[in-house]
């Protein structure tokens, strides 16, 4: 599998947990991960919970909710070229060969060098 599982939790004495509005939205057609994708190693991954949160870099984007109430982002280029990381504990950051992201939940700041996608995502 040419997949790397990647999460970090970083600045979490100030982490806010209030929520993801990107995943608090009606789930539409484009809101699943390719069925190609091999989640295995992630049985946490609640994927009936994914929402698309755009493209960055070529790069497409989903967040996921976990089995125990935390997110993860899914970054995927192509079958060999894709990332998964997920935390408990926002931000997470997410790095691999599609690209750099942070996640924060609502409330919090992202860094200042990143670039908006979505709500609560953010490219690096």
């Amino acid at each position: 599998m040419a997949s790397l599982t990647v999460s970090v939790a970083v600045l979490t004495s100030c982490a806010s947990t209030d929520g993801f509005s990107d995943l608090d939205r009606e789930r539409q057609a484009n809101d699943s991960p390719p069925e190609t994708l091999d989640f295995a190693d992630d049985d946490e991954i609640l994927l009936d919970s994914s929402r698309s949160v755009g493209t960055y870099e070529g790069a497409e984007l989903w967040l996921a909710r976990t089995s125990d109430d935390g997110v993860c982002l899914i970054a995927y280029t192509d079958e060999m070229d894709w990332v998964v990381g997920c935390s408990d504990i926002p931000p997470l950051g997410v790095s691999g060969s599609p690209g750099s992201f942070i996640v924060v939940s609502d409330g919090q700041d992202p860094p200042e060098n990143a670039t908006r996608i979505s709500d609560n995502v953010f490219g690096l």
